[in-house]
């Protein structure tokens, strides 16, 4: 189940689903400590044991930091994520993924936890200099619009 769906079925109050996020954080970290980069930080992801633990999953696409520069793919993340969660430098400008990758997933993460939909409103599927500018605004508060129940 998608962590940010997993949040909103338990019913986590805000403060409940910080305290989640903020264990997911300290996880990142941890890896970030070790010099990895996850470079596919998404809620599908993310499985939450019964504990209430998150656990990320899916280290297929990592990169040791110092190795993260100049491969093949670092500079074109559709090969290897959902563009919804890839940092803008890392989409549009060619910078290739470093830590900031990860932290940028997160807060997209933490947005829809707090808001209950993607900071962007614009098909996933949508693609060209529209949906480039719009990702470069920013984007609503999280209590602009948020729906009934999420807070």
């Amino acid at each position: 189940m998608r962590f940010t769906d997993y949040c909103r079925q338990a019913r986590y109050s805000i403060e409940d689903r910080l305290r989640l996020f903020r264990t997911l954080c300290k996880a990142v970290l941890h890896a970030h400590l070790q010099g990895i980069i996850h470079r596919d930080l998404k809620p599908s992801n993310i499985l939450v044991a019964k504990d209430g633990t998150p656990r990320i999953v899916d280290f297929g696409i990592a990169r040791h930091l110092q190795d993260s520069v100049g491969t093949a793919d670092a500079a074109n993340p559709s090969l290897v994520m959902p563009l919804d969660y890839a940092a803008p430098e890392w989409k549009y400008d060619g910078r290739p993924a470093h830590l900031f990758t990860d932290v940028y997933s997160l807060g997209v993460m933490l947005y829809e936890m707090v808001a209950g939909r993607h900071p962007y409103r614009y098909p996933a599927q949508a693609q060209g200099p529209v949906k480039e500018e719009r990702e470069r605004e920013l984007p609503e508060k999280p209590s602009d619009g948020c729906p009934s129940g999420s807070t």
